[in-house]
């Protein structure tokens, strides 16, 4: 196997080494939704128990799973060179910043046009999910921070966050409060009792940031000592005054232009209405992590219940995606999780971004061809659009493995 994934790279040997190449002036700001993958590196500890890398990541938007099987017979093996194309993927050698230099920061200006930003991690329990999210909030909350300073007081940040588990809603900084998500009359989703945190800095977003996430649910799974076993959802609200000046100065003016009778009528060209600030919001989403039924076999029945509605509720999320994708109406009332982001499928003007992380370990390779293909159906890429190419094993390279 190990041989057969070493010719397949030998013969794509340019592009493997331009897959973790800097995407220079390209930009992915103007595409409502956006599919990236992430391959984190293989572990020594992974290496030592004989497993191998079966992820190859090639240019800058083509990612390889090498599916390495034994056949039925038990006597001879095969491996499928499984390709799929996204609009980005990273390597191993990549970092976080990459990442959020090519697929996020292009869209955070949008906040401060009333824009929805929203980023979402998503992968297998142990794919690096968690440490991709904290290195994009530590990133985003650098550039909020700065952005705000150079506004000068016309732009205000509170934070949110929530976890979700199965069909309820925590505030995470408000000691775990349960709160509601209600629809106002404007098809927006308005969390009732939710607590908001005024910020201003980086280090402030960051230090809130810690507060939420301590208070996050995790435990222990077959793949992952510390796993995280709830949705968790960072949310920076901003508001910016930049069209006060205007807007005050117009009403004003029309206030002077409008002829006066009585008292009332001088009164009201004396106050004119202060313009409403606009208010944009940052969306960092840390999904639970999905596991196959046979991972939670050693599970009880809570745990299995958990995992059951963790799975179902990304299920929701990617209906709702392509649903949003093909000019369909999305269910976003099939989850908690697709309610509170529905700003993502309803908003003509909202920017998604998915960050699929993904493990090289052979014996995750089920795991990492089930998060790329909803990762690419959520792309409008079905399995018909995959590019697979099955190599047969001769006798003498097994005997040489």
């Amino acid at each position: 196997f190990i041989r057969a994934i070493g010719a397949f790279r030998a013969k794509n040997r340019a592009l493997v080494s331009a897959s973790g190449s800097s995407a220079g002036g390209d930009t992915l700001s103007e595409r409502p939704f956006v599919v990236v993958a992430r391959k984190r590196p293989i572990f020594e500890h992974e290496v030592r128990r004989g497993e191998h890398d079966v992820v190859t990541c090639l240019g800058r938007e083509r990612i390889t799973v090498h599916d390495c099987r034994m056949k039925a017979c038990m006597k001879y093996r095969s491996v499928e060179h499984c390709t799929v194309e996204l609009d980005r993927v990273f390597n191993e050698l990549c970092t976080g910043d990459h990442v959020y230099d090519d697929a996020l920061r292009p869209v955070i200006p949008r906040v401060m046009e009333a824009g929805n930003v929203t980023c979402c991690m998503y992968g297998q329990t142990g794919s690096g999910k968690t440490h991709t999210f904290t290195s994009l909030i530590q990133r985003a909350a650098h550039d909020l921070g700065a952005m705000a300073a150079d506004a000068g007081g016309k732009m205000t940040m509170e934070m949110s966050a929530f976890e979700l588990c199965g069909d309820k809603v925590f505030d995470l900084l408000n000691g775990r409060a349960e709160v509601a998500l209600r629809d106002d009359g404007e098809g927006r989703v308005a969390v009732s009792g939710a607590s908001r945190r005024p910020v201003a800095t980086s280090d402030e977003i960051q230090a809130t940031v810690r507060v939420a996430l301590e208070s996050r649910r995790s435990s222990a799974t077959n793949v992952n000592a510390q796993s995280s076993r709830s949705h968790a959802v960072i949310r920076v609200h901003v508001s910016t005054a930049a069209a006060s000046a205007s807007a005050s100065a117009s009403a004003s003016a029309a206030a002077a232009a409008t002829p006066t009778r009585g008292r009332g009528a001088r009164a009201r060209a004396r106050a004119p209405t202060p313009p409403a600030a606009i208010e944009g919001s940052l969306s960092i989403v840390d999904l639970a992590g999905s596991e196959r039924k046979e991972d939670s076999m050693y599970h009880d029945a809570d745990a299995r219940k958990e995992g059951a509605q963790i799975n179902a509720s990304l299920m929701a999320l990617k209906d709702c995606i392509r649903a949003s994708a093909t000019g369909s109406r999305p269910n976003y009332r099939a989850s908690r999780l697709t309610h509170l982001l529905r700003a993502c499928f309803s908003d003509p003007s909202a920017r998604t971004v998915l960050v699929a992380t993904v493990s090289p370990s052979s014996v995750d390779t089920e795991h990492t061809l089930n998060t790329l293909k909803h990762a690419a159906m959520m792309r409008g890429v079905g399995p018909s659009d995959w590019d697979c190419e099955h190599v047969d094993l001769a006798p003498d390279d097994e005997e040489a493995e």
